[in-house]
């Protein structure tokens, strides 16, 4: 299986801590927004790292702590989150992790987090790192991934592709959806999925309908869904727990939905867009 293996992964949301609670809060439908925690980044952070710790070590060495990167999502700086904050958070992971490598953040509101493992899987291929830790952090909620070279995991990056376009808060620019679907998904052939992971939420009406036409263009045979409406995401970190739950679908074999659709095939194809236009498509799959 061709790809780059996610080694480890761990996410802090207020709908719960473990990617298998909110799988389950997902079968169940939950309608009930979870209570904001007021974890300010740097806990959540911190909370992450103390999963991933003993995974980062190892990976450090096996390959080397220069060997090793940090790439995080985040949004564009404010006067709330100026530039000095991402880079504590930055900061802080980097040195919990324990690694020296490059280390840096892509910037892009909720698509943030995705467009980090965009640039994980191209840094990989080009061998400028042999490891990356990847993900997005922000208030109450984060998700973060190691990718390696290659190790034993049972889902794997597969491949990734971007684009940008006219999305905004209005609409979303269906050819830019296009371009980076097609694009990841064709990197590898073109292959059966199981399953197509939606950005947009309920409350985005124009941005949903936009989006699940472009899917059923092409895949109308595939289930598709979003995991955001029940387990609101935001920020930095959308993208990054979108990605985490694509990848324990995978392991648990469902859609990360009420409708809980057996998956025929081992992949999920994970979209993520931000205000801005950006537009970021992953394309995951697990081990048969």
């Amino acid at each position: 299986m061709a790809g780059f293996p996610l080694t480890a992964w761990s996410l802090r949301h207020p709908g719960g801590d473990e990617a298998g609670v909110l799988l389950d809060r997902l079968h169940e439908a939950a309608a009930t927004t979870p209570a904001a925690r007021a974890l300010e980044p740097e806990a959540v952070a911190s909370a992450l790292l103390d999963d991933l710790g003993s995974h980062c070590a190892d990976a450090c060495a096996r390959w080397g702590a220069s060997r090793v990167a940090v790439i995080l999502g985040s949004c564009a700086p404010t006067i709330d989150q100026p530039l000095t904050r991402l880079s504590s958070v930055l900061g802080l992971v980097r040195r919990r992790a324990g690694v020296a490598g490059p280390a840096y953040h892509v910037a892009a509101t909720g698509a943030g987090g995705a467009k980090a493992l965009a640039s994980a899987e191209r840094m990989l291929r080009a061998s400028l790192a042999d490891a990356v830790l990847v993900g997005g952090i922000d208030d109450d909620q984060g998700a973060l991934v190691l990718v390696e070279k290659h190790g034993d995991a049972f889902v794997r990056l597969a491949a990734s592709a971007e684009a940008t376009g006219n999305t905004d808060a209005q609409t979303l620019d269906e050819t830019a959806v296009t371009r980076a679907m097609d694009g990841a998904w064709a990197a590898v052939g073109s292959p059966a999925l199981g399953y197509v992971h939606r950005f947009a939420t309920d409350d985005q009406p124009a941005h949903a309908d936009a989006e699940r036409r472009v899917i059923e263009e092409r895949w109308p045979q595939v289930p598709s869904c979003t995991t955001r409406s029940a387990v609101p995401t935001e920020g930095a970190a959308a993208g990054a727990i979108d990605a985490v739950l694509a990848a324990a679908a995978l392991v648990a074999g469902y859609t990360p939905d009420a409708a809980r659709h057996e998956l025929e095939h081992d992949r999920a194809l994970v979209h993520a867009f931000s205000p801005g236009g950006h537009h970021v498509a992953l394309l995951l799959e697990a081990r048969a």
